[in-house]
């Protein structure tokens, strides 16, 4: 990799990072987490920021939400609802249909 490619790949991870910072002080000062639809990626501002800062995480702005955690947690419940529904098949399915 050239000088050159290197210096305009750290220029574009520093647009993101000065991109990104408005939106994680949002988040920290209305309590919301943020959330990267394409990949269902849910992240804490705190988390983001220390991420950011070691050069990881460099969303594009236009791609992250500010949602509440609760709506984490309700997929988060939703999530174990269907994984506790298919262990209870799967355990049905190993014992010959029995409970």
């Amino acid at each position: 990799m050239t000088e050159q490619h290197k210096a305009s790949e750290e220029a574009a991870r520093e647009k993101r990072r000065l991109e990104i910072a408005p939106l994680i002080e949002s988040a920290k000062a209305g309590k919301l987490w943020l959330h990267i639809p394409y990949q269902d990626l849910w992240i804490s501002p705190e988390d983001l920021e220390k991420s950011n800062a070691e050069g990881r995480f460099l969303f594009d702005a236009k791609t992250i939400r500010l949602r509440p955690p609760s709506d984490y947690i309700e997929k988060l419940d939703a999530d174990i609802l269907k994984l506790t529904n298919l262990r209870g098949l799967v355990y049905q399915k190993m014992n010959g249909g029995v409970v």
